[in-house]
């Protein structure tokens, strides 16, 4: 899936958070990364589980928005 913030000062950042996670997190440009789940089940349990280690990260980034794009 690809992910999209607002502020690209904080693309690694959110890269790193999600890695730590277990996730696979590429830099796709200056605004976007792409994400892989690996060993999720579904394409909605990876969707759940990125969507709940990005809100957990926006904990800390309140003030940048976020959007996911399942992958097609």
């Amino acid at each position: 899936m690809r992910i999209r913030i607002s502020d690209p000062a904080l693309l690694g950042d959110l890269c790193d958070h999600l890695s730590r996670q277990g996730c696979v997190a590429v830099e796709a440009g200056a605004e976007e990364v792409n994400v892989l789940i690996p060993g999720a089940r579904s394409p909605f349990e990876a969707a759940m589980m990125v969507m709940t280690e990005i809100d957990l990260w926006r904990l800390k980034q309140a003030s940048v928005t976020v959007s996911v794009q399942p992958d097609a």
